[in-house]
């Protein structure tokens, strides 16, 4: 935990209330009353019920009842029609990143269990996944300002209600829970129907989860020596570093190459890597796509760079903001911005921002530029066209004029992917554990 201004301090992701998360909230609690610290319940309203405020706003009086700060972040703008319960998850997420981020807090609590585990098991291998999808969740995963614990990964739902009813404990639950339209919940009636062991599934998943450690190791030293990453948000694999290595082995590194330049969170399933892989190493395709990539078939190896596909809208921006624009560039505003002419907004370069953009620099730089990665780099807009494409060295000339210090514009630019190309991170729970302690006296 973060030592700030002598507290220790730590926050529970909540959901809506859940029994779970509620669980979680007492026990870390009175772990952190016993080290001197405090913890911060934060409760993310997604507004997708009529009734969702009014619920977070229920569970901020038990917290604060506890003694407990309590937050509510509402999940605001247009909401998905499709994918909803995924497009929610990346926005829970990216707000409660966002929070411990501005407060200063490092470790983020939730509250997944031995069942929700299980759960993520078997619907990653429904879908096809690896051996290293099937290791299922973390432990421990790091975000992009803090780190997130699963503490209960390794209890069950039932004892976790048990401690509930001991204390006399008040908690929600979702309605959507129940909603079989939902994968996850058609996952967990077919575990229910079937009777199946959630411990058994859990245990299956942590044996996947110790092979993911070892060969993480191996694919390591395998990334180190074979792979290049560029500043312009690309990579280069070496086809030297693939021939003495397992089909397993590659298919290992083309995935964790993919999540780190397509920025997704997932690998694609076994069954896509199987065949990219297969077209590329047979040279039976000259260029594939998969993970939001395009790898392209070099003379020593492979280029591996954003598909143009699936690219970030266009997103407004302002002086000293901070955006992570596709999960890859991590990008933060001056105040130099505010002098342009109208709302700035980022987006992805286009042909006709380049027909403007290599009239201003060398004709080596552009040689050196292809199509492939161009197309995938940000670029700044305001109502008279493109004025910035910092990877190029590019400012419009009113800007550049105006400005003197093209910093005044872009403080900072990083190639800062959503997910690090080593896959060490991963941390096991042990499915073996002991029944949580219930006393009458809490």
């Amino acid at each position: 935990h973060r030592v700030d201004r002598r507290q220790r301090q730590m926050c529970i992701r909540d959901r809506s209330g859940g029994g779970d998360s509620i669980a979680l909230t007492y026990f870390a609690h009175e772990w952190a009353k016993a080290n001197g610290g405090q913890i911060t319940v934060l409760t993310v309203d997604h507004g997708l019920r009529s009734d969702s405020r009014s619920e977070a706003e229920r569970v901020g009086g038990w917290i604060n009842a506890l003694g407990i700060t309590h937050q509510i972040l509402n999940w605001q703008g247009v909401k998905p029609k499709s994918r909803i319960q995924a497009m929610a998850r990346n926005a829970r997420y990216r707000l409660m990143d966002d929070w411990c981020k501005d407060n200063g807090v490092l470790h983020l609590l939730v509250a997944h269990n031995e069942n929700d585990q299980a759960e993520t098991y078997l619907m990653r291998k429904e879908h096809g996944s690896g051996p290293d999808g099937l290791a299922a969740m973390s432990q421990i995963l790091e975000l992009s300002h803090c780190r997130l614990l699963r503490p209960l990964l390794a209890e069950n739902t039932q004892n976790l209600r048990h401690f509930l009813m001991v204390q006399n404990a008040k908690w929600v639950e979702d309605p959507s829970n129940q909603n079989p339209i939902f994968e996850r919940v058609r996952m967990r009636l077919h575990i229910k129907d079937e009777k199946i062991s959630c411990l058994d599934v859990a245990t299956t998943a942590a044996q996947f989860g110790n092979s993911r450690l070892r060969n993480s190791r191996a694919l390591s030293a395998l990334i180190a020596f074979g792979v290049q990453l560029s500043p312009l948000g690309f990579a280069y694999v070496n086809l030297s570093v693939l021939t003495n290595a397992s089909s397993d082995d590659i298919m290992r590194l083309f995935a964790r190459v993919l999540m780190t330049v397509g920025g997704r969170s997932y690998a694609p399933s076994r069954t896509q890597l199987e065949f990219l892989v297969g077209k590329l190493l047979n040279n039976s395709a000259s260029s594939v796509t998969g993970g939001g990539c395009q790898v392209i078939h070099k003379r020593d190896g492979f280029l591996v760079a954003r598909e143009k596909r699936g690219l970030p809208l266009p997103v407004l921006v302002a002086p000293k903001e901070t955006i992570h624009w596709d999960h890859r560039f991590k990008m933060t505003f001056g105040e130099g911005l505010s002098l342009s002419n109208g709302n700035v907004f980022v987006r992805a370069l286009e042909d006709q921002d380049w027909a403007e953009v290599k009239l201003h620099i060398g004709k080596s730089q552009q040689k050196k530029i292809k199509a492939v990665i161009r197309h995938s780099l940000p670029a700044l807009c305001d109502d008279t066209g493109v004025f910035a494409v910092p990877h190029f060295g590019f400012f419009r000339k009113d800007i550049a004029v105006d400005q003197g210090n093209s910093c005044d514009i872009l403080a900072y630019l990083s190639f800062c992917p959503l997910n690090s190309m080593s896959d060490m991170g991963f941390s096991v729970a042990s499915p073996i554990k002991p029944t949580i302690s219930v006393s009458e006296g809490g």
